[in-house]
């Protein structure tokens, strides 16, 4: 089988690199012919939610040149897999169609890692006309399409296609996960010293709660400094780490914080609040290594990266009960919260807890195999294109009971 990957942005800070690389890595892993193309410019976050939109559209349409080139040169062959990174991929359309005129039968699968579902999304003023001229056309020209949780396929069914046709497309629509690697993550923290055995320490843990976001509306700092105010009142140690990769904590930057909540508490807590602006992923990750409590606020989700990371490096998550957070930590109550004084009790709990639960290093792992699962199911359906309940049912038999710790090693999800 040979796969045409059309790559997104590929950005560490955007957990691009690591699903690019990801991908790739289990095509040819299993046996099959990687074609790859021109990767968007990396672009620049201008407000902390979006690239740099023109600068991706520049890349795609670079990357959709380089496929026509394909095409015009008699490249591609009837069985030929192409997959998209981005189901919203502006020049998408071109493909099913240069491959009708070339008179090809080849399968076409998308990514629909994120987007234009929840209120905050900077897509969403797009919706009145993005889905119906571009997602209910997407949805009929993709073979398959991937999304990370029930959750993700509910809202594009729920929100984005008729009635009358959500039976007709649900077929389609396979909750792989999102593409992840927990040995990317332990490769990115410990660089020269990396070891594909080590598994990340549940005790000795320092006693501190990591909030790893921008101070943007949709990321609800407001509520995490209601949380934690009532938490370091009660707990006499505990240290707060506020964390970005951005230059700057706020967005734009106000003249001045000295009134703010924010800046209250640094003068209550002292040394107790750490603040670290333009951090890069193998600090973060260290952040994480150490830190004991994870906390999201959120109020809009595409997939919970940040979470799966956390877990992966033996934070006990704290996140709100709504979005895909249920799936993604299996409907455990011990980490989902429903009110912010529910989310503060349950962090003081977690704290006087001897070690992090083990369980967390399962349900990060879980998304190592999202990537088996992409690739098995375009195996499935570059026999037969129609055949969408073998995949499914393939799916299903697929779910495995969470992992026993041991030695974690990245081969175990082949």
């Amino acid at each position: 089988m040979r796969v045409h990957h059309l790559e997104l942005e590929s950005l560490k800070e955007r957990y691009t690199e690591m699903s690019n690389d990801t991908f790739n890595v289990m095509v040819k892993h299993r046996g099959h012919t990687l074609i790859e193309y021109p990767r968007p410019s990396s672009g620049q976050v201008k407000t902390g939610k979006v690239l740099d939109a023109n600068e991706t559209i520049i890349g795609q349409s670079v990357q959709m040149e380089s496929v026509a080139g394909v095409f015009s040169r008699g490249g591609a062959a009837n069985g030929d897999v192409f997959f998209t990174s981005d189901f919203w991929h502006h020049n998408a359309c071109s493909i099913p169609y240069m491959a009708m005129l070339n008179n090809l039968d080849i399968q076409f699968f998308a990514w629909a890692h994120a987007g234009s579902y929840t209120t905050g999304d900077f897509m969403q003023p797009a919706v009145q006309w993005g889905a119906h001229l571009f997602e209910l056309a997407f949805l009929t020209m993709y073979t398959g399409i991937f999304v990370g949780t029930e959750y993700h396929k509910n809202k594009i069914l729920d929100e984005r296609v008729p009635e009358n046709l959500r039976k007709e497309y649900a077929k389609k629509i396979f909750v792989t996960g999102n593409l992840f690697s927990t040995e990317y993550v332990k490769h990115t923290r410990q660089g020269s010293n990396y070891q594909t055995d080590t598994i990340k320490p549940l005790k000795g843990k320092e006693l501190q709660v990591i909030w790893p976001h921008r101070f943007d509306d949709e990321k609800n700092p407001d509520a995490m400094l209601d949380i934690m105010d009532f938490v370091m009142f009660y707990h006499p140690t505990v240290k707060l780490v506020i964390c970005t990769s951005r230059d700057k904590l706020y967005n734009p930057e106000p003249v001045s914080i000295k009134s703010s909540k924010l800046e209250r508490m640094v003068s209550r807590y002292s040394d107790r609040i750490i603040i670290k602006k333009g951090i890069d992923k193998s600090v973060y990750y260290d952040l994480l290594a150490k830190s004991k409590i994870f906390l999201s606020t959120t109020l809009e989700e595409n997939f919970g990266y940040c979470l799966v990371e956390a877990m992966s490096l033996g934070c006990h998550p704290i996140v709100v009960n709504d979005f895909s957070h249920p799936e993604i930590v299996q409907y455990n109550r011990e980490f989902l919260y429903d009110t912010y004084d529910d989310a503060a009790f349950k962090i003081l709990n977690a704290l006087n807890e001897e070690e992090v639960d083990p369980v967390v290093y399962g349900y990060a792992k879980k998304y190592d195999k999202s990537a088996y699962k992409m690739v098995k199911i375009m195996e499935i359906l570059n026999g037969n294109k129609f055949n969408y309940d073998e995949c499914h049912s393939w799916l299903n038999e697929y779910v495995s009971p969470i992992p026993q710790l041991g030695r974690l090693e990245h081969n175990d999800v082949y």
